[in-house]
């Protein structure tokens, strides 16, 4: 059998379809990603027993159907080294010869017959979204996944659409990300939670497409795009209910130049009880000022930043690693950040995106 691709797109094409090989443990089979060539179409497959990817590339030629399981990162350190424009892929008695201007290389390939598919729900809601829009939410999003195995759902980022809205949320209970938009569909939400390693192998497929459809079913959420797929296993148990925690009555309401405080607390970071990174933030109408202290070394950091509070002064403890993290995802010079007391959920605030929600948790001072 005869394969002649087209190096430069089937190199781009193999590194998204082939991102879950060898990710599956006490599957041989599975380090490998599966070539399927039909109809001048090569569609390259890999599964870790929980997440599947798909993606089709046109090749030039082939001179029969063929079906085949190859080992893809040294196929694509071959691929990668050389300049040739178009490249043939000979199979022989499951060796493959890549044969190139300069000469050739071989490797070996095996039958697909072993090569699992996964179970997809034949009944799934199909969502419309734009690419760059779920691509850019799951990137900010998966920094705030849980890792706590006692709430499987919260290890991930959940994706819905219902009710006229659309969105992503994640959450670790102590800060929360929440990002949404309008869209058409008027009924009932349906949202799954996508593991950070689906995310992972999503993010280049989304970034080479304009829009892309997602399909939540009873076991699976998958993301279809005009010629990759990639299905995911969700968890059984639901997500938690996260619009609950949001406050929709903090008073205090503070204004703050961003730049102003990422540099503030990286410089209270650098005398921060490590164990904790608690900071505390006194703020009143004139300033805030943000103090850490590591009593154990006799450190300790005091800085003011001057800003505009309405509502009243408040003292609360923040931990100063998540503040950062989301004073990052934050785009507008002016941050607004709202309170209500010290134990009450702290909203930071885009003044350049309402539709994004960047919650935390604050922390006990002692």
């Amino acid at each position: 059998m005869k394969i002649t691709i087209e190096r430069k797109s089937f190199v781009e094409a193999l590194t998204i379809g082939s991102q879950m090989a060898a990710k599956a443990k006490g599957l041989s089979v599975l380090e490998n990603c599966k070539i399927t060539c039909k109809n001048n179409t090569a569609t390259i497959s890999s599964y870790d027993s929980e997440v599947a990817i798909t993606k089709r590339v046109n090749i030039v030629s082939h001179d029969e159907e063929c079906v085949f399981c190859i080992e893809p990162k040294a196929l694509l350190a071959i691929l990668r080294s050389l300049k040739d424009e178009n490249v043939d892929l000979v199979l022989d008695n499951h060796i493959c010869e890549i044969i190139h201007a300069k000469g050739q290389q071989s490797m070996p390939y095996d039958d697909a017959d072993d090569f699992p598919t996964p179970v997809f729900d034949k009944d799934m809601k199909t969502f419309g979204f734009v690419s760059q829009t779920l691509f850019n939410w799951l990137k900010e999003a998966k920094s705030f996944v849980g890792v706590n195995t006692l709430y499987p759902s919260m290890m991930g980022v959940y994706v819905y659409c219902g009710n006229k809205e659309c969105g992503v949320a994640s959450t670790n209970t102590e800060v929360l990300y929440h990002n949404h938009e309008e869209h058409a569909y008027d009924g009932e939400e349906h949202g799954a939670s996508v593991q950070v390693k689906a995310i992972d192998a999503l993010l280049p497929m989304l970034n080479m497409t304009d829009f892309v459809d997602v399909m939540i079913g009873n076991r699976n959420i998958a993301f279809k795009t005009q010629d990759a797929m990639l299905v995911a296993a969700r968890t059984e148990h639901p997500y938690p209910n996260f619009r609950r925690i949001i406050p929709q009555d903090n008073e205090i309401e503070v204004t703050i130049c961003r730049q102003d405080m990422i540099d503030a607390i990286k410089r209270a970071m650098l005398t921060v009880n490590e164990a904790t990174s608690l900071l505390k933030l006194n703020i009143n109408s004139l300033c805030i000022k943000v103090v850490s202290e590591n009593v154990l070394h006799a450190k300790k950091t005091y800085e003011e930043c001057s800003c505009k509070c309405i509502g009243g002064d408040i003292e609360i403890g923040i931990k100063g690693t998540y503040a950062l993290s989301i004073l990052n995802l934050i785009e507008s010079d002016e941050v607004v950040v709202t309170f209500k007391e010290p134990r009450r959920p702290i909203l930071w605030k885009d003044k350049l995106n309402n539709d994004k929600i960047l919650l935390q948790m604050p922390m006990q001072l002692v």
